[in-house]
């Protein structure tokens, strides 16, 4: 709020102030005026006290409605993993294609990688045009478990990429960091697979839901496989054989 606002109303209390107390001061000169008198001076005193109760109630009013000032303290630095914060897909798929020029003869398994990103994106939207269709808002769940598919490739694809920045590979995949860049990422590319794998029959079983058609076509079958990509969500292949202490 600027200065003169701020100030405004304590003006205002002081010019009342001094309006309440000049009929004290006058009250002699009043008493003794031709249009004067005990009652006129009386009566002008406690007048002139309005503006000044007026006043004064109002800032009190705006005092208890004014929150309390807060000491302005600067905010915590957060450190955040990229575990801890959604991934953007565009970016990922940004980094992979820059690293097709660092690691030139590893193109085609980055490309690869890039290819995971559409098949997830694939089986979402197309989940969503089948739920769009066929107004089965009772397949919410499934969406939000191919949203958590999708984060975990991000997320192991995300490894790829900064063992890309730090790997220097001259084309001997038989030696140095080629052998060992070219093992994780078929390590990733494995374990994404066995996430879309899950998300493929998802998306089938939900599809025979909506027709009634199909082995997998029952409520059940679909709540099995949401569950079950979830807990390859939260159980992945990379996690399983880091904690084994490979």
């Amino acid at each position: 709020m600027p200065k003169k606002r701020k100030r405004a109303p304590w003006v205002c209390l002081g010019l009342a102030a001094l309006l309440a107390a000049l009929p004290w001061v006058f009250r002699d000169t009043l008493l003794v005026s031709p249009k004067g008198g005990t009652v006129v001076a009386d009566t002008l005193k406690w007048l002139a006290l309005v503006p000044l109760a007026v006043t004064g109630l109002v800032l009190f009013l705006s005092a208890l409605r004014r929150p309390p000032r807060k000491h302005e303290e600067k905010p915590a630095k957060l450190a955040l993993t990229y575990k801890s914060k959604a991934l953007n897909p565009e970016g990922i798929r940004k980094y992979l294609e820059q690293l097709k020029t660092q690691h030139p003869g590893l193109t085609g398994l980055l490309d690869d990688c890039v290819k995971q990103i559409g098949g997830i994106q694939t089986r979402q939207a197309k989940l969503g045009e089948l739920i769009s269709l066929n107004e089965a808002s009772y397949l919410e769940d499934a969406p939000a478990a191919l949203g958590e598919a999708e984060q975990l490739i991000l997320r192991n694809l995300l490894w790829v990429i900064n063992r890309g920045i730090v790997s220097e590979t001259d084309g001997n995949a038989a030696t140095g960091d080629d052998r060992e860049f070219t093992g994780l990422i078929r390590q990733v590319l494995a374990a994404n697979d066995e996430v879309l794998a899950k998300c493929r029959t998802l998306v089938a079983g939900a599809s025979d839901l909506i027709s009634g058609k199909g082995g997998t076509g029952s409520t059940a079958a679909v709540e099995a496989w949401i569950v079950a990509v979830r807990q390859q969500v939260c159980t992945s292949a990379l996690d399983r054989k880091e904690e084994g202490g490979s």
